[in-house]
C-alpha cells in the first residue's frame, strides 16, 4: 500500500473536515515529472494499492492525465492492481470520465462519492451547502447504468442531523440508486 498525494489542500471548508478547514481554499500541486516517476515506481515495486490522498482529485484538468498515466503503469507492470481516489465535489462531467476510466482498465473496483448528508439544515451547519448533491445523484444514476459498483460516503452524528433527516437521507441514496 502506498498513500500518495498528487497536491495538497482543498478549496472547500466542511467543518467536519481537516483538509479544507486546515487550508481555506489553496491547493498546491507537485510537479507532473514527479509524479510520473513515483507512479512508475509503484508499478515497478509491484505496489498492489495506490491510495490517493488528494482532497478531490479530478478538481484540477491535470488529472485525468495522472489516472490515465496509473493505467499505462498498471498495463505495463500489472501494478498497481487498485488505484483508489477521492474524488472532487462538483466536477460531475471530470469525475465521471476518471473514474470510467480507470474502472474500465480494472485498476478501480468500486467507486466512492461523497455525500456525508443530504439534509440542508446539516450540509448548512457543516459548511457543505455549496457542494451539489445533484451532482452526487447524477454520478450514482450514471454510474449505476453502467453497472459499475459505487458505494457512498455518510457521516453519521453531524451537526444538525437527526435520526428523522438521517433515516429519510439513506432512504433517499438507496432510492436513488445505491444499492452496492
Amino acid at each position: 500500500l502506498a498513500m500518495w498525494e498528487t497536491n495538497r489542500g482543498c478549496p472547500f471548508s466542511c467543518t467536519f473536515c481537516d483538509w479544507g478547514s486546515a487550508t481555506a481554499a489553496k491547493v498546491y500541486t507537485f510537479d507532473m515529472e514527479r509524479l510520473y516517476q513515483e507512479l512508475d515506481w509503484f508499478g515497478s515495486h509491484h505496489i498492489k494499492l495506490v491510495f490517493c490522498c488528494d482532497a478531490n482529485f479530478g478538481i484540477l484538468k491535470r488529472d485525468f492525465d495522472i489516472a490515465e498515466h496509473a493505467i499505462t503503469i498498471y498495463h505495463k507492470y500489472g501494478y498497481p492492481e487498485h488505484f483508489s481516489i477521492q474524488s472532487a465535489k462538483n466536477r460531475t462531467e471530470r469525475v465521471y470520465d476518471i473514474q470510467k476510466k480507470l474502472y474500465d482498465a480494472g485498476i478501480t473496483k468500486e467507486i466512492g462519492i461523497a455525500l456525508q448528508s443530504v439534509d440542508p439544515q446539516t450540509l448548512q451547519d457543516i459548511k457543505r451547502q455549496n457542494i451539489s448533491t445533484d451532482s452526487y445523484r447524477e454520478l450514482q444514476h450514471r454510474f449505476t447504468q453502467d453497472g459499475i459498483p459505487t458505494f457512498s460516503d455518510i457521516v453519521l452524528g453531524l451537526p444538525g442531523e437527526t435520526y428523522d433527516s438521517f433515516t429519510k437521507g439513506l432512504v433517499s441514496v438507496i432510492d436513488n440508486g445505491q444499492h452496492d
